[in-house]
């Protein structure tokens, strides 16, 4: 564990927020960040995402800070569509693409099937190992100990990365470099400043997870994050973490609070943060 200073903004000007499963999350007075403090370090951080406990659990079970299952929460569906935002923002056609945080790999696969040159980066051992059984080119690395050429990507996405990363400047500045004039970034992350994630469910919100999500970011911290460096263009936006509000998610909304033993699903409105920078 180490004692940190803001990752965004270096201030140690922090606020206790809360306490749970051992994790200390405060919010940061020049910033509005919220982060774990103290946290894992790196090599811990590499170790937790590495285990294959992270992204399945035992039948049963109920995850402390990863996927009950990734494959099954992680669908082709949602690749897909996560690719499409990437396709919305871009300024080109087709070109080189880099998926920050990949997982499996499965966004990268979606890019090449449409015409893409497209490779991820995870830290994961467990998680490379499975992309590369599908034939997924993944960098093994962090972004930051990656050797990539600088202005050599159209697009760069990280969807749900973001508040995994102990050093979020120094990726965003990496990013910047290894993008293309004029090339996108697209980041997907959850918002605590959200309205129900703020207000009525705080700790308990499904955006807290001890010692994964360290960083959990607000709209004004996001620009003060994208502010560390010079693209020319930045769009801050916030969504339902749901995605979308679909007949599916208010039955499932009313069937967990009416059926036995089932945990009721969180209401959303606003807890998810999507930043676009054009460089």
């Amino acid at each position: 564990m180490e004692q940190i200073s803001c990752p965004v903004c270096g201030a140690d000007d922090e606020h206790k927020l809360w306490e749970k499963r051992g994790a200390r999350y405060v919010r940061c007075k020049q910033c509005s960040l919220v982060y774990e403090n103290p946290r894992l370090t790196a090599e811990e951080l590499k170790q937790l995402y590495s285990d294959k406990a992270y992204y399945i659990q035992e039948k049963g079970k109920q995850p402390n800070s990863g996927y009950e299952n990734y494959f099954s929460q992680c669908t082709p569906q949602l690749q897909e569509e996560y690719f499409d935002i990437v396709e919305q923002y871009s300024r080109t056609e087709r070109g080189r693409f880099l998926d920050i945080g990949c997982g499996t790999g499965g966004v990268v696969a979606r890019a090449r099937n449409r015409g893409w040159d497209a490779i991820g980066q995870e830290i994961s051992d467990w998680a490379v190992e499975q992309g590369t059984r599908l034939g997924v080119t993944i960098i093994n690395v962090s972004l930051l100990e990656a050797d990539l050429p600088e202005s050599h990507f159209d697009a760069i996405s990280m969807f749900d990365v973001l508040e995994h990363l102990p050093a979020p400047v120094d990726y965003i500045k990496k990013v910047n470099r290894i993008l293309k004039p004029g090339g996108v970034l697209v980041i997907e992350t959850p918002n605590i400043n959200g309205f129900f994630a703020r207000y009525l469910y705080k700790e308990n919100s499904d955006l807290v997870k001890p010692r994964a999500h360290i960083c959990l970011f607000t709209p004004p911290s996001a620009q003060r994050l994208c502010a560390s460096v010079p693209f020319s263009e930045v769009r801050i936006e916030t969504f339902p973490y749901c995605r979308r509000f679909t007949f599916g998610y208010f039955k499932g909304v009313i069937a967990t609070r009416i059926l036995p033993r089932r945990t009721p699903m969180q209401l959303t409105l606003n807890e998810s943060l999507r930043i676009v920078c054009w460089k």
